[in-house]
């Protein structure tokens, strides 16, 4: 057996050197709206003047060097482009524009005596104008002393009539709805004023009663005799009514209507307090109310039925030229 002998060699990796010498600083560009100060930037900067477009440096141990524009010559002028097509011009005058002598193909047209526009201008015609001038509005308020009329007002419209102060409106298709009382349900009745004691300061005095509107006997309060007076009590009656009912107070205070038929009921057209019987009869109709009464749904008393020989007593009033109430009073 032999024996071999063998030799080993380590390698040892080398370590950090040392430091070696400082670079040299790198150059930074710079840049303001102004060319650079002394104070600003280091030896070897640049700086651009964003305003005039000028690059100044390398700044020296001495400062800034005079900029030099970052900016080349100009180039020769290019080669002309084609012709533009010719724009479209807005003539304006009073009248309409005349296909001969005003304007050509393109061109637009203000009469500004009709407000209307014309064009683009064909070939040889102008179209047919437009108006600029939009419909009217609406919304206006008319007054007058009577209900409007179908030739009264526009769509959108509202109409007052002074006379029965009811609002109609808004109109909408050519018709007006029917008018709303625009007058409120009569105040509470106010307290007494005082009566007049001293009459000493009253001047152009009456000397007598008719010098006060009084044309009627008067009773001393003192007397004691016994005075017999009439009363005059005017009553009306229609007998086998249908149709419509039109409660008229020179017809008295007091009147009978016996209902044989649909009945419709209008609000009388003088203020007044009417009364008024109203006795079923074979065939009696339902009665409705038209027009303009100033009442609540339920809120009329008794309900009106179409049994034969019931009846009824139908109080109206009216009062300030306008306002109809009625309440109903079943008599079985």
């Amino acid at each position: 057996m032999t024996n071999i002998d063998y030799e080993t060699e380590v390698i040892q990796e080398p370590g950090q050197g040392p430091p070696g010498p400082r670079g040299v600083d790198g150059n930074t560009v710079l840049y303001g709206s102004t060319g650079p100060t002394q104070s600003d930037g280091v030896i070897g900067n640049f700086w651009i003047n964003t305003s005039t477009n000028y690059i100044f440096g390398p700044k020296t141990v001495n400062g800034w060097p005079t900029g030099v524009s970052i900016v080349g010559p100009r180039g020769f002028t290019g080669m002309q482009g084609p012709a533009g097509i010719d724009g479209n011009t807005v003539l304006y005058g009073s009248g309409v524009p005349n296909d001969q002598t005003v304007g050509k193909p393109g061109n637009f047209y203000i009469d500004t005596a009709a407000h209307y526009l014309y064009g683009p201008k064909g070939d040889t015609t102008w179209p047919a104008g437009i108006s600029l001038v939009g419909p009217p509005s609406g919304r206006t308020l008319g007054t007058a002393a009577r209900a409007p009329t179908s030739a009264d007002g526009i769509d959108g419209d509202f109409w007052i009539n002074t006379a029965a102060w009811l609002i109609y409106g808004p109109k909408a298709g050519g018709a007006w709805p029917a008018g709303v009382s625009i007058v409120g349900p009569q105040g509470p009745q106010g307290p007494a004023g005082a009566a007049a004691t001293d009459w000493t300061n009253v001047t152009n005095k009456p000397t007598t009663l008719a010098g006060y509107g009084i044309t009627d006997a008067l009773l001393k309060p003192g007397a004691t005799a016994n005075i017999t007076a009439g009363y005059t009590f005017t009553t009306f009656t229609q007998d086998n009514f249908s149709g419509t009912f039109n409660p008229d107070p020179t017809r008295g205070n007091y009147q009978g209507l016996g209902n044989a038929g649909a009945i419709t009921i209008n609000p009388p057209t003088a203020d007044c307090a009417i009364d008024i019987l109203i006795a079923n009869r074979p065939g009696a109709g339902a009665i409705t109310f038209a027009g303009s009464w100033y009442v609540s749904p339920g809120n009329t008393g008794d309900l009106l039925t179409t049994t034969n020989g019931h009846m009824f007593i139908l109080s109206i009033r009216r009062l300030w030229g306008g306002i109809a109430t009625y309440m109903i009073k079943a008599l079985q």
